[in-house]
């Protein structure tokens, strides 16, 4: 599992790989400050508000985001190299959902727990299906609907929702051309 910290390292090489691989275009490599900016305000604007309201031992401010959205990188991208689709990732409760532009929840695919949805990124992209009958692969991916899949980038944030299969190949090639 690549830690909160170390995923904006795996998101800048899994973009500069694949545009030394000739598969993206700078658009990709450009995303990156479109992600990682808001992300990093918004945990300096919690951290910060957190260690006032310590500091003063005042009244928990009740607009602060709950802290294991903090801790597993619940934060939801605004903009960047993902395809949108207008749902939003609470933070005033932890509920990973695999949202695009989130973060893709931890679940384990088998019985044995010795493969999880975290195994399936990088260092390529994969596509992660619901769970169908005695298919091993989404066998533990709770948050998705019946026949519902999603495109994983490398970095583990979800980068597309949808209910065709044979979509993600394509998707992933507009998002590495930065259309």
């Amino acid at each position: 599992m690549i830690s909160p910290v170390a995923r904006p390292s795996a998101r800048a090489t899994a973009a500069a790989t694949a545009a030394l691989r000739g598969e993206a275009g700078p658009a990709l490599l450009d995303s990156y400050g479109a992600e990682r900016r808001p992300a990093g305000w918004f945990a300096a604007d919690q951290s910060t508000r957190r260690g006032r309201t310590f500091l003063t031992r005042g009244a928990p401010d009740p607009t602060l985001a709950h802290p294991l959205v903090l801790a597993a990188g619940g934060f939801q991208y605004p903009s960047g190299a993902f395809v949108p689709d207008g749902s939003v990732e609470p933070t005033d409760r932890f509920a990973p959902t695999g949202r695009v532009g989130t973060r893709v929840p931890h679940r384990w695919l088998d019985a044995a727990r010795t493969r999880s949805t975290l195994d399936l990124a990088g260092p390529d992209w994969a596509v992660l299906d619901a769970p169908q009958g005695d298919h091993p692969i989404g066998s533990g991916a709770d948050f998705l609907a019946a026949a519902e899949c999603l495109l994983l980038r490398p970095d583990h944030v979800v980068a597309w929702r949808g209910r065709a299969m044979d979509q993600a190949a394509q998707v992933r090639a507009r998002l590495l051309a930065g259309v």
